[in-house]
């Protein structure tokens, strides 16, 4: 009956238990849906978040996971998301590249500038991704139709980011 009110105690062991548990105790579902039910704390969820991307990052079956956890963490909060994810990249762990990818694209999609020119360099140069020049090409139409700069990637405030340069083959020039 408690985790029926939502309790948050009661909720918030059976989180843990779902997120951090061992074998069959491990149920992302069952933690996603009580996470959803209580609704916790943003500090709380990013904490799940970060323990969670310490134990799984490795595992490239909870990358989406970990996804998830934090871009709910950050409550659509596109300057977090793009500092995040600018941090990810500084450190060379094993599918951060691709954790930060998935930060940048809801960055983008929730309308951050920086987000959007680090998005558009790990498209066009398959980094955190398949190197997909054709939707580069869509993201680049729309970056120079909202003015945003696409000079530099993974821009944040404490961080210039690199220079990012376009391609020039001939499948760019015919996707554009």
């Amino acid at each position: 009956q408690l985790i029926e009110v939502g309790e948050p105690e009661i909720c918030g062991r059976l989180i843990e238990k779902y997120l951090f548990g061992e074998g069959k105790e491990h149920n992302f579902e069952k933690a996603k849906d009580l996470i959803l039910r209580v609704k916790p704390s943003q500090e709380s969820l990013l904490d799940y978040a970060k323990r969670y991307y310490d134990i799984y990052h490795d595992n490239t079956k909870m990358l989406s996971n970990i996804c998830y956890l934090l871009k709910l963490s950050f409550n659509q909060n596109h300057q977090k998301l793009n500092e995040y994810a600018v941090e990810l990249t500084k450190n060379k762990a094993k599918n951060n590249m691709k954790i930060a990818f998935s930060l940048f694209s809801e960055a983008y999609r929730l309308g951050n500038p920086y987000a959007a020119s680090s998005y558009l360099y790990c498209l066009l140069n398959g980094k955190g991704c398949r190197k997909n020049i054709k939707s580069g090409a869509s993201i680049y139409f729309d970056c120079k139709r909202k003015n945003i700069d696409i000079g530099r990637a993974f821009v944040s405030s404490a961080r210039q980011g690199i220079v990012s340069k376009l391609p020039n083959s001939l499948t760019w020039k015919m996707s554009c």
